[in-house]
């Protein structure tokens, strides 16, 4: 169920519960029954119950045994005092003091640290002072001791005449000085409020719909237009919807106005907010004809699982809410899934702010194998464990890969979760980095002594932790940092998160040993490459092989067998050395292994492997020795024949299909901020890039109390495969700010001369250069960040500081009076270098894809035609032959073997070595520039 309604929990704490939840009903003094007690919801685990106290009724009648001797007039304000417990250690306090005792008990026994009983006391006075009552007139009734240091405490109550309010302040003040924000009073309208969403499916007044955006060709976009189609993605039963025929697949065209052009903001609370008996004006679209229906809104019912099938093999559920009972719901929907043959799974955590544990331990269980950790658990009374009893309906993840999509709003029970995936190497974890709550609370209920509910108190009970010991405190950075919007289509969300699971390289590794020092002429070279999935190869088209670097020259391992255990796989290269005399080293250079007409796929599912790895550096311990024939002719190996060509491929269904790219117009970014994870929202121009950083978001908690701040999620890139010379990119740290170009004096160019992050990077020599050209000066102080992604900004200021472009005579773009770069772009439409993404707009905080690349290449220095087509993957590609071009001129070859990449990012590496290779046509534009 994708989440486009206004949040079910909004103004909710629904915080990861530490234990069953248990009522006691305490009688009056004058009933001394036996205690009654219900347990509401079976935690079902293993082991014994933790002694955390959860949820604690209070109710009973005060009679004149609770007294010990007349009240104190209101000359002497000093009033008797009464035990919070009695000889059963039972609450007995009178109404204005059950919250300020349950919450002492709860902080003493059950605060997940040590506490001081007298700097609780102490705290409880301070508060009572703080709120400024007004002084007693009366007599005063008996206080109410937690404890003998709260006597200062109650001599302060018993000067002010409202004593509710007065233990009212003691109580917060008392449970604000553990400096624990979870640890608070709930009221009785936020305890009921926080009880209901763990208890029951939401509730709300609309028509009956949930709705996603997707693309005219099935892509995730942000913006409803003629190609971003507003769809209905569940119609509920019983609902105004469901009566008035609506169906899955209708598309939106308009929900009382037109929602074309809304935000995702917009959207999202499209069917809620309504009153009952609101009539609804909708416009749909069904197989091109066009229906109008005027439906009536009523209360309607928010599952809390949503099931589907996307691309006929990938299962993908969605759960708002780890609520009571939600694990049956959850497991039902996975074994349907499971029988229906999904190849894999995605799970949608995004904005599930969490629920009880017992229910999270059974959803968690499902995906892993008997025996795993399910999580640990932790405080100064307690540190247990609790494993996976049986393997789970979906525990195979060679069977079953799995992808779990998670954003600033998924936290406690959702962070669990993800804990036991990523501790289990079960899960790939895709979207942005989580809330960071990493503790459980207990609730305590408390009632007068007529029933009536006084709200709750909660306390921090317990620490969670993953196998490994692994935290979500700080929020759990995923796998795939991808900004997926809150207004997706589940079929959008599957399509960005399934390719996390596409095998990649984890470890290049040399697993031979020379004889003695050095390899010597005969003697094998073993090479393993480690992939983090099964893999199958299939060598009926040829034979991959390993680039080596030995010496000078360029050697080929040649693919000998594939192993695989535990849902790994490991490809063994072998080298036989021959005629090599450079005693140098052996290093493997990033982006080596050449397929040779192979292919290299995931067991099972057929998606291909991303083959790029890091750079394996020369080791003296295998070097090669001189030759045995000193007088033999040292040549390099014959370039290996052209591969034929592979069969046909099946139908692929990942990654997406590719999208018609305008060459003039770029997306145009939605300046609108969205309120959960904000993202420009480009209208749907052919260029798919991606969206930008979302801002950080708070956790569901009661209204009146300030939740903590979500961390600021970190946005990443996908790893991009780039061939030699192309560069490599990595994982992308966070986005990178404007950067302030100084122009340092030009001096000779050396290694490391300029930036201290570059001495790793294969582009050193690219970006020295272009320090030393003054055409940049890095990202920061004494920092190039060469991983980092270019902006559409970014790019103009290096190519008119490379080009000398001549000065502007308009302001050509709205959308850059506030940018760094407002002149180097001006610089560049006047050049005729760019027309900008959109009327008017230049977009300059968008990325730059490497097919755009190629764009403001060519036209900036005007590219010969090239004789061929290099590339098999632009041929949909509108900067198809800007790429060419580019290849004919020599400034790439792509990233990898016959592919380019044209939607992939640049990034500050690659764009360096991009303009190094083509200084010489720079140098040449530049001398024609006036």
């Amino acid at each position: 169920m994708p989440s486009v309604p206004a949040d079910r929990g909004a103004g909710l704490e629904t915080e990861l519960e530490s234990n069953a939840r248990v009522e006691r009903v305490i009688r009056t003094r004058s009933d001394r029954g036996p205690l009654a007690q219900t347990d509401s919801h079976d935690t079902r685990r293993s082991g014994r119950l933790l002694t955390t106290l959860l949820l604690l009724g209070v109710s009973f009648t005060l009679t004149s045994v609770l007294f010990f001797g007349p009240a104190s007039s209101a000359q002497d304000p000093v009033a008797d005092r009464i035990e919070c417990t009695d000889a059963n250690d039972e609450i007995v306090a009178p109404d204005d003091f059950v919250l300020l005792c349950v919450a002492f008990k709860a902080l003493d026994e059950h605060f997940v640290d040590d506490v001081v009983v007298a700097d609780l006391a102490e705290a409880a006075r301070q508060g009572v002072i703080a709120a400024g009552l007004a002084a007693r007139t009366t007599d005063a009734p008996p206080c109410a001791l937690p404890a003998s240091e709260f006597e200062a405490m109650c001599a302060e109550i018993d000067k002010a005449q409202d004593t509710t309010a007065a233990a009212l302040a003691a109580t917060d003040a008392m449970l604000a000085s553990v400096n624990d924000a979870r640890t608070r009073r709930l009221t009785p309208a936020q305890h009921r409020s926080f009880d209901e969403a763990l208890t029951t499916d939401s509730t709300r007044i609309g028509i009956g719909i949930e709705f996603g955006l997707l693309s005219a060709e099935g892509q995730p976009c942000t913006t409803p237009n003629d190609a971003c189609r507003l769809e209905v993605v569940e119609v509920y039963s019983p609902s105004p919807a469901a009566t008035a025929g609506l169906m899955v697949g209708d598309v939106i065209v308009k929900y009382g106005a037109v929602v074309a052009g809304s935000t995702c903001s917009a959207l999202r609370s499209l069917d809620s907010g309504h009153e009952l008996g609101d009539t609804v004006s909708l416009s749909i679209l069904r197989n091109g004809t066009a229906l109008d229906l005027d439906l009536v809104t009523a209360e309607v019912t928010d599952p809390a699982v949503f099931s589907q099938t996307v691309d006929n093999n990938v299962g993908y559920i969605q759960l708002t809410i780890f609520s009571q009972g939600s694990d049956a719901e959850f497991l039902r929907h996975l074994a349907d899934l499971v029988s229906a043959g999904a190849k894999a799974i995605v799970v949608d955590l995004r904005n599930n702010p969490g629920g009880y544990l017992a229910e999270t331990s059974r959803i968690s269980a499902a995906f892993l194998k008997n025996g795993d950790l399910l999580y640990r658990i932790a405080s100064v009374h307690m540190d247990e464990s609790t494993n996976a009893g049986k393997n789970g309906i979906a525990s195979d993840a060679v069977a079953l890969p799995m992808a779990v999509a998670v954003n600033g709003r998924s936290a406690s029970g959702s962070e669990l979760f993800v804990l036991a995936m990523r501790g289990n190497d079960r899960a790939k974890i895709v979207g942005s980095t989580t809330f960071g709550k990493h503790t459980g609370q207990g609730t305590i209920r408390a009632a007068t002594s007529g029933g009536a509910s006084l709200g709750a108190i909660q306390v921090t009970t317990l620490r969670f932790f993953g196998a490994g010991d692994l935290s979500s405190q700080g929020g759990i950075r995923p796998d795939s940092v991808e900004s997926i919007s809150n207004c997706a289509h589940p079929i959008g969300v599957v399509r960005q998160s399934v390719p996390s699971l596409y095998p990649r390289v984890s470890e290049v590794s040399f697993t031979s040993v020379p004889d003695s020092d050095g390899y010597k002429s005969g003697e094998k070279v073993t090479v393993t490459v480690s992939f983090d999935a099964p893999l199958d190869v299939d060598t009926a088209q040829g034979r991959p092989y390993l680039e080596l670097q030995v010496g000078a020259e360029v050697r080929q391992a040649v693919y000998q067998s594939t192993s695989t255990t535990g849902g790994l796989s490991i490809v063994k290269f072998e080298y036989t050395v021959g005629n090599d005399t450079d005693d140098d080293g052996i290093s493997i250079e990033p982006d080596s292994i050449v397929l040779n007409g192979a292919t290299i796929r995931r067991s099972g599912v057929g998606w291909d492997a991303i083959l790029d790895h890091p750079l394996i550096a020369a080791d003296s311990a295998h070097a090669v020795s001189s030759a045995t024939d000193p007088s033999a002719i040292i040549r390099p190996l014959p370039a290996p024949p052209a591969p034929a060509p592979p069969p046909k491929p099946p139908p692929v269904v990942f990654p997406p299909p590719p999208v018609v790219l305008a060459p003039e117009r770029e997306p145009e970014p939605e300046p609108e901020p969205v309120v959960f994870e904000p993202e420009r929202e480009p209208e749907p121009e052919p260029e798919p890039e991606p969206e930008p950083e979302p801002e950080p978001e708070r956790e569901p908690e009661p209204v009146e109390l300030e939740p903590e701040p979500e961390p600021e999620p970190e946005r990443e890139p996908e790893r991009e495969p780039e061939r030699e010379p192309e560069p490599e990119p990595e994982r992308e740290p966070e986005p990178e700010p404007e950067p302030v170009e100084l122009e340092p004096e030009p001096v000779e160019l050396e290694p490391d001369r300029y930036f201290s992050d570059i001495s790793d990077t294969r582009f050193i020599e690219a970006i020295n250069w272009l320090a030393a050209q003054r055409i940049t000066t890095g990202c920061g102080p004494d920092a190039y960040c060469p991983d980092m992604r270019v902006t559409r900004g970014q790019m103009a200021a290096l190519v008119n500081r490379a080009l000398q472009l001549r000065a502007a005579d308009r302001d050509y773009f709205s959308d850059d009076n506030d940018s760094t770069f407002e002149d180097d772009i001006n610089r560049l439409r006047h050049a005729g270098i760019t027309t900008g993404c959109a009327a008017d707009k230049f977009c300059a905080d968008q990325p730059v894809t490497r097919g755009q690349m190629a764009a403001f290449l060519n036209r900036a220095l005007q590219l010969r035609a090239a004789d061929r087509d290099y590339f098999s993957d632009d041929n949909d590609s509108t900067f198809e032959d800007d790429i060419n071009r580019l290849r004919h001129a020599g400034i790439t070859t792509g990233c990898a073997a016959d592919k380019f990449c044209a939607d992939q990012p640049v990034t500050r590496g690659q764009m360096a070595a991009f303009l190094y290779r083509a200084r010489d046509l720079i140098a040449a534009t530049r001398q024609q520039t006036p």
